[in-house]
């Protein structure tokens, strides 16, 4: 018998490899029959938010928010109109989420032919590309209403080498996938031809300069739609020259990665790390009005019942010490609800954690807040962040309360000449203080508060028979006859005269200018406002009747109003408090616990002097506001200040300490006193100060008996 000759190695090795390559062809081919485009799929091409709805369940499970549909709006107009974005919003608010959902639109309806995907880091972007290729293998309603894209994907994914074996009922699709590029499997009988779509990703400091990509018939794609997850990482924000590298990588680069007859599409998410980062030079119009930044925040309004929501804070401190997990904070805000959300306005409502027993979004914010601190908060979810190191000096609310002088409240020291009060007004509250004041301005706090008590002046809600202007009036006429009430304030052990009392004159103007012209109290009443230092000087037609140290009294058409300069003397009070306990020109409160004043000093440091340039015509202030805390007492001690400068005539510290009264006193006849006269103290030390006489009334304000 013949025997059969074997084959040689070299062809038995060929039989081989065509056997594996018919095997793993026939595995690798997946059939389709042919379709029509999807009633879903049509309604969805030029919605992206119906996109997100119908497709992308699992990535927003979450309603969307009024500020998450404008984030959306933005990448859509972008792909169907053009145009460059900036969006900033807070920290796990979805951004990158809405990045992968927009990029996803974008290229499965044919919005874009080369979609590029870029994050801070090369890292992050390869991680920003493997979640889109995840969910175009894993989505089996994008796999049904896109079967041609997604099934040779979900036959890859996790082998890519397997992508170019992959067919369409026998016909390669060239599908291409690799840690920086998806490039989508083209088949001729698609409804609508998507083959060759490209998504790319890289970090911002790649190689992103000339990206393109060659299809099978040797046309060279650029990219034309470009969506950036936050360019920057916090050690880049913090230096200058990573900044500004950063910044011309975007205008210089892939901004231009469109080629010379087109422009790039541009979408990109931001987070600000601090003041002058990539994120802030983007959003600020001004600086780059092509982008159209938008700054979006997680608190929009803070809520009114400011001493609720401290009771709530030390309700959960509490409790998460002693091991409750802060159930009693819970319980309290479920009991109180109604009155601690009044004024509140989140741009999420549906964001707070439940696990933790949060049932509103305002509670979430409150509970971040008290966690993580008001700069951290400010930063990552505010958009705003706290610039400390810029600060021209720290002063916070331990500072503030530790002044206390162990005085009584509403007790005068010896050597205090006049006693001042001040109101700010506001539709919530009459924010109220009283000061007593030596001639070298060195100022005791002897009472403050807020009136009416646990209830706001105008509910407009439940406004009952009195307009807001009559409820204004008729609450300021109370707290008026409070706080010159006899025997309000003491001085040496008698009762003491409140010398001026002034209201602030920004919120219905002409109530307050009524009320001051007719109301019968035994004291001056004067109208207020305060002017930031930019505009301190534009007084219109207004005929200026006197000028001091940053005030002034202009003649408005119903009355004199005493506009003062906020700025500067809000930094002149700063600096008082800052001053060592009982130094001249520094400032005191009443009490021996500092505990009690904790309230009234984190409102009188809610705001922080971050930047002071002086200047030829102004000088120019930054003032940054801390989050969640009101400044009412703030405004209301300083106007305090400004009324004790006025009484006393004293024009600069300079005129003080020579003992020389900026303008001359003047008695002035009896029944035209200012206050009733008092017989001076016999055992009031003698002083080369200015003395503010009995029966002496400045001049330049209207008399208001």
């Amino acid at each position: 018998m013949r025997q059969r000759r074997k084959p040689s190695s070299a062809k038995r090795r060929a039989q081989i490899a065509a056997s594996k390559r018919r095997h793993v062809a026939a595995i690798a081919d997946i059939e389709i029959k042919p379709y029509v485009i999807s009633t879903r799929r049509f309604a969805a091409q030029r919605d992206l938010r119906l996109f997100c709805e119908t497709y992308l369940k699992r990535m927003f499970p979450l309603p969307f928010s009024a500020d998450h549909l404008e984030a959306l709006e933005k990448i859509q107009h972008a792909a169907l109109v053009g145009g460059s974005f900036a969006v900033s919003s807070p920290r796990s608010d979805g951004k990158t989420q809405r990045a992968l959902a927009g990029i996803l639109w974008v290229c499965l309806n044919g919005h874009s032919r080369f979609a590029l995907a870029l994050a801070a880091t090369e890292l992050l972007a390869r991680r920003l590309l493997r979640e889109i290729v995840q969910e175009l293998s894993d989505n089996d309603l994008l796999a049904t209403d896109w079967p041609e894209i997604c099934l040779p994907i979900r036959e890859a994914y996790g082998k890519p080498n397997r992508a170019g074996y992959i067919t369409l009922n026998g016909e390669p699709v060239r599908l291409e996938l690799v840690t920086t590029k998806l490039a989508f499997p083209t088949w001729s009988k698609a409804p609508q031809q998507l083959g060759g779509t490209i998504i790319a990703s890289g970090g911002i400091l790649s190689a992103v300069r000339g990206v393109r990509h060659k299809t099978a018939n040797g046309e060279t794609v650029r990219p034309d739609f470009c969506l950036i997850d936050d360019p920057q990482t916090r050690k880049s924000a913090n230096s200058v020259q990573q900044c500004n590298l950063r910044l011309a990588i975007l205008r210089g680069d892939v901004k231009r990665l469109a080629g010379p007859d087109k422009e790039l599409r541009c979408v990109v998410n931001l987070t600000v790390i601090r003041k002058g980062d990539v994120a802030d030079q983007l959003l600020d119009q001004k600086k780059h009005p092509e982008f159209r930044g938008v700054r979006k925040a997680f608190v929009i309004r803070w809520p009114d019942a400011v001493e609720l929501w401290d009771t709530y804070k030390e309700l959960r401190r509490n409790g998460l010490l002693d091991g409750d997990g802060g159930r009693a904070a819970n319980e309290f805000y479920r009991g109180n609800r109604e009155v601690m959300d009044k004024g509140a306005l989140c741009g999420w409502e549906h964001r707070f954690r439940p696990e933790l027993g949060e049932v509103s979004a305002i509670q979430c914010a409150m509970n971040i807040l008290n966690d993580d601190g008001p700069e951290a908060f400010a930063a990552e979810m505010q958009n705003s962040p706290i610039q400390r190191e810029s600060h021209i000096y720290e002063i916070t609310p331990e500072i503030v309360a530790s002044r206390v002088n162990k005085l009584p409240a509403g007790e005068a020291p010896t050597l205090a000449r006049i006693i001042t009060a001040f109101v700010d007004v506001n539709r919530y509250g009459l924010s109220w203080c009283v000061c007593a004041w030596q001639s070298n301005m060195t100022g005791h706090v002897i009472g403050y508060g807020i009136f009416p008590e646990g209830r706001p002046v105008f509910d407009p809600k439940n406004p009952g028979s009195e307009t807001e202007s009559q409820a204004l009036f008729r609450c300021l006429v109370e707290l008026g006859q409070g706080l010159t009430r006899q025997g309000a304030w003491m001085r040496d052990g008698q009762p003491a005269t409140l010398d001026c009392l002034m209201v602030d004159c920004g919120y219905l103007p002409e109530t307050v200018l009524q009320f001051c012209r007719l109301t019968p109290l035994a004291t001056m009443r004067v109208a207020s406002r305060g002017r930031a230092a930019r505009t301190f000087n534009q007084r219109g037609n207004a005929k200026l009747i006197r000028r001091g140290d940053n005030w002034r009294v202009d003649e408005w058409s119903q009355g004199n109003v005493l506009i003062h300069n906020s700025d500067a003397h809000r930094m002149a009070l700063h600096g008082a408090w800052l001053l060592p306990h009982g130094a001249p020109g520094g400032l005191t409160v009443f009490g021996d616990q500092p505990a009690q004043h904790i309230a009234f000093a984190r409102q009188v440091t809610a705001e922080r002097l971050g930047e002071y340039v002086r200047g030829d015509i102004a000088d120019h202030f930054m003032w940054r506001a801390v989050p969640g805390e009101r400044n009412d007492w703030l405004d209301a001690i300083v106007g305090c200040r400004v009324g004790a400068l006025y009484l006393l005539g004293v024009n600069g510290q300079q005129q003080v300490a020579q003992g020389v009264p900026a303008q001359p006193a003047q008695p002035a006849p009896a029944q035209q006193s200012a206050r009733p006269a008092q017989p001076r103290p016999a055992q009031r030390p003698r002083s080369r100060e200015p003395v503010y006489l009995p029966g002496w009334e400045p001049t330049g304000l209207r008399p208001n008996r």
